[in-house]
């Protein structure tokens, strides 16, 4: 199983990567736009920066290649992706990041999609 994460986020810019929904800093939009499939249900757009909450931030998938078309076809069927990591705090979401980056043979970092977003294997 890899995991992914399902989103990118900076101060300029939100996406999420499941549908490829994106929205950069720019003027505010009222009401608050949302991404296709429901990972974000609210993207916050001012003139400075976008921020966004999210709902499946990492998902694993079987297959590293057409992820998004998977996860997008269990979003139709179940209302949601099948396995949703979920962290019961931000402490164990750090450690988890941590740890990505402390066993980096563990993971291939990789960037075969034009945009340059990165998903990885665990």
């Amino acid at each position: 199983m890899k995991i992914v994460k399902t989103i990118f986020c900076n101060n300029k810019m939100a996406s999420c990567l499941i549908c490829n929904t994106t929205y950069r800093a720019g003027e505010s939009i009222i009401p608050l736009p949302s991404c296709k499939c429901g990972n974000i249900p609210f993207f916050d757009v001012t003139v400075h920066q976008v921020r966004c909450s999210v709902s499946w931030e990492y998902v694993k998938v079987d297959c590293k290649n057409n992820w998004q078309h998977v996860v997008l076809e269990q979003i139709k069927q179940f209302g949601k992706p099948k396995h949703v990591i979920k962290f019961k705090t931000e402490e164990e979401k750090i450690d988890y990041s941590l740890s990505l980056l402390l066993h980096p043979h563990d993971i291939h970092f990789e960037t075969s999609r034009k945009d340059g977003f990165n998903y990885f294997d665990d």
